[in-house]
This record gives structure tokens, C-alpha cells and sequence, in this order.
């Protein structure tokens, strides 16, 4: 199922709005950032329940690096989630092979 789309139409609960008699309280009351937090939460346990994988778009990458620089290269990678699949020499350049999350792309490449 690419590319699903779920919209909340209807929420079974009522939002408290702070202790009985009392004035609003936000400490105690329930705001929309507590539904839009939890609604991911009940998608992806739905979702499991049912037996669905969820991916995410990966980049393929290939990177010839001069081989001094090899191990901050893969540092940064993990850092955002790089995978690593194949590291080989090649004279004074290592190159380095794997898969990369779309979403962090923009953070690893400074854009």
C-alpha cells in the first residue's frame, strides 16, 4: 500500500480542560499537540496489529573519500542513519557504498 494517506476525522475523547470548578489550567489539561503526538503512536500500533511493514524511502549512495577521511565519512553516515553495505581501497581513496534514509539526506548534505 504505497503512499497512504490517514486522516482523523472523529476522537473519542474529551479533552480535560484542568480540575472540576477550577479556571483553565493548560499544566493539567489536554492540548491538540497531545492528540497529534498520539495519533502516530495508535496509527503504528494499528499497523503492526494488522501485520503491515511500513518503509521508507532510501537514497543509494557511493562515495570515493581519500581513505584519512574514511572513518569520519562512515561517522557521519550513522549518525543519520547511513548503512554501510561495502567499504573497499583504492590506492589513497576508500570508496564507500550503501543506503541512506531520504529524510536525512538534507542534514548529512548541510541542506
Amino acid at each position: 500500500m504505497p503512499d497512504a494517506v490517514i486522516t482523523v476525522t472523529e476522537c473519542g475523547y474529551w479533552a480535560r480542560q484542568g480540575h472540576a470548578h477550577q479556571k483553565f489550567n493548560k499544566a493539567s489539561s489536554t492540548v491538540a499537540g497531545d492528540f497529534r503526538c498520539l495519533t502516530s503512536v495508535v496509527l503504528m500500533a494499528a499497523v503492526h496489529e494488522a501485520g503491515t511493514e511500513v518503509c521508507a524511502p532510501v537514497h543509494r549512495f557511493e562515495l570515493d573519500v581519500p581513505s584519512e577521511w574514511g572513518p569520519r565519512v562512515l561517522s557521519a553516515l550513522g549518525k543519520h542513519q547511513g548503512v554501510p553495505l561495502l567499504t573497499t581501497a583504492h590506492g589513497k581513496y576508500t570508496r564507500d557504498e550503501g543506503h541512506l534514509p531520504a529524510e536525512s539526506l538534507g542534514a548529512l548534505s548541510g541542506g
